[in-house]
């Protein structure tokens, strides 16, 4: 769930096994997000070599607010592939920082109860060809490895990572108060279990995801996140399919943590994947798991990947009347 909000700002969001909606003051909100639709984006440019002017766009945002339409804000920072610079590197870091500010001070105050959120980032979830290699992420990455041999799919966990560091640290410029979103197309990684590893809410929190991909379009109850060209319980950007309706949640298979060193417990996953004809599953990361069980009835995991302190939280659920399954083993 995220954060609610204050009473300036009106859209709040619940994504639990009994509701997945945003809302609008206590009433459940759909964003449609594109021409048509009751969300419209406004685009500010944000980048380190931006003159912050803004008046077109605050004009066009003017506009929405007259015709009662929310304002879903692209600050385009340039990341990650048109930053110049390394990631840390500090002065295009206090580039950045400095428009996040402007918009707090000139833009935010104006719009705070016509805003839907704010989209940081859009661009592939696959990373490599976005973020620059510097000597520094070499010498990080080597160390993320831990004499594992590279491949693909854990450099794109490495800089996953990276990226959503830097994001996080963006992020507290704004307003506690602002939902965060990022826009991210994962149509290019094939493998289901890669894709919910590199999408994991275990890293992606507190950012509210809007997801291209046909990965959670098979499962749009999966988390909590907005489809972008298909409908999901929380929403709709662009044009797509009907809309989706938000029902109630009793089963949930638990993810391991997002890391390398359960990589192979991922692997086990994709027969449960093959599997699966009802499309109301839940996914959630086993390090969230607490929080998130709200709902469920039913638990499937993959022993092999149970902990200590996974044992622990699982007796909590039993004693609260949860059943625990074996994956792959569906009903």
């Amino acid at each position: 769930m995220l954060n609610l909000l204050e009473d300036k700002h009106v859209i709040s969001a619940i994504f639990d096994g009994y509701k997945q909606s945003f809302f609008k003051g206590d009433l459940p909100f759909y964003p449609e997000i594109g021409q048509g639709g009751n969300t419209q984006t406004v685009v500010l440019d944000c980048g380190p070599q931006s003159t912050l002017r803004w008046e077109q766009a605050i004009e066009l945002a003017k506009e929405l607010q007259s015709r009662g339409q929310l304002i879903l804000w692209k600050l385009d920072l340039g990341l990650f592939d048109r930053l110049v610079m390394p990631l840390s590197d500090e002065a295009q870091f206090c580039a950045l920082t400095m428009a996040l500010d402007q918009f707090n001070e000139r833009i935010y105050p104006q719009f705070a109860n016509d805003t839907l959120g704010v989209v940081l980032y859009e661009g592939p979830v696959d990373l490599c060809n976005q973020i620059k290699w510097s000597y520094e992420l070499e010498e990080a990455y080597e160390l993320f490895l831990d004499q594992r041999e590279s491949t693909s799919f854990r450099k794109q966990l490495f800089l996953r990572n990276c990226a959503f560091d830097f994001l996080k640290l963006l992020s507290a410029r704004l307003p506690e108060e602002l939902i965060l979103f990022l826009k991210v197309d994962g149509t290019m990684i094939e493998k289901r279990t890669h894709f919910f590893s590199l999408v994991s809410q275990e890293q992606t929190q507190p950012f509210h995801l809007i997801v291209k991909s046909p990965h959670l379009q098979a499962l749009p109850y999966a988390f909590e996140a907005t489809g972008w060209g298909f409908s999901t319980p929380m929403g709709i950007c662009g044009a797509g399919d009907q809309k989706i309706q938000q029902r109630r949640l009793h089963q949930a298979l638990l993810l391991p943590a997002s890391s390398l060193e359960m990589e192979e417990e991922w692997e086990k996953l994709e027969p449960f994947f093959d599997g699966l004809s009802d499309a109301s599953y839940r996914l959630i990361p086993e390090p969230l798991f607490t929080e998130m069980w709200d709902g469920v009835d039913e638990l499937y995991v993959v022993p092999s990947s149970i902990d200590e302190r996974a044992k622990r939280k699982l007796a909590g659920f039993i004693a609260a009347e949860g059943v625990v399954l074996e994956a792959p083993e569906l009903p």
